[in-house]
């Protein structure tokens, strides 16, 4: 089979007469523009940036909220439950001081 090559210059009426005679026309003969790989990666990098900062946005809303209702929720001490804790913490204290000099009294007994 000889070459179907051309040689010269192709009037628009040969080649688009070239064109469409060719095998191959059918499947090349409507362009498509697809999306390519960068253009899907950035509309997904894009989504899950929003979906960050959505994320984010919404934790930052729970701990506020969390915050306010633990200091809604936790009333001031009165005078009564000071005063009892004040004498408890030096009750406990003694207590501590009164059992370690007497560790440490009988620890000089022994040495």
């Amino acid at each position: 089979m000889p070459p179907r090559s051309y040689l010269g210059v192709a009037d628009d009426t040969l080649r688009n007469q070239l064109i469409a005679s060719s095998p191959l026309y059918s499947k090349y003969a409507e362009a498509v523009d697809r999306e390519s790989a960068y253009e899907i990666l950035s509309v997904k990098a894009q989504q899950d940036a929003e979906a960050a900062a959505r994320a984010q946005e919404e934790a930052a809303l729970q701990k506020e909220l969390r915050s306010r209702s633990a200091a809604s929720k936790k009333e001031p001490p009165t005078v009564a439950e000071k005063l009892i804790s004040k004498t408890m913490t030096r009750m406990e204290n003694k207590a501590v001081d009164t059992i370690v000099r007497g560790i440490f009294n009988q620890m000089k007994k022994w040495f």
